[in-house]
């Protein structure tokens, strides 16, 4: 499997897998890439060129994101808050109210632009 990062998928730099485990019930869940120090150096680098292009976008280009984020955010509620549940161990209501955190924080930043 391969890692994402810069827009896109990308070769990773170990063949090592980790398993994803369900901190409530320890079941397995899934696999992952189990990134190596160089593949964490590349992302952290990625975030910081984007966060230095994010504070140079235009307002109204950051509302149009906010926006797309948070309509994603409804369309796949659902989901979300199961996958989150499953990954993390956390009850699906507390996950809802995380989840509706992140799109009121997203509004409440579009509101300041």
């Amino acid at each position: 499997m391969e890692m994402f990062n810069k827009g896109k998928f990308k070769a990773r730099n170990s063949t090592e897998r980790i398993k994803v485990i369900n901190p409530a019930t320890e079941e397995i869940i899934s696999d992952s890439s189990h990134g190596t120090l160089m593949d964490m150096q590349d992302a952290l680098g990625t975030a910081r060129v984007a966060i230095e292009s994010w504070k140079e976008t235009p307002s109204n280009e950051q509302t149009v994101a906010l926006h797309r984020i948070a309509t994603n955010n409804h369309l796949y509620h659902k989901d979300l808050v199961e996958l989150g549940s499953m990954e993390e161990g956390k009850p699906i209501p507390e996950n809802e109210v995380e989840l509706g955190w992140v799109v009121n924080q997203n509004m409440e930043k579009n509101d300041r632009l």
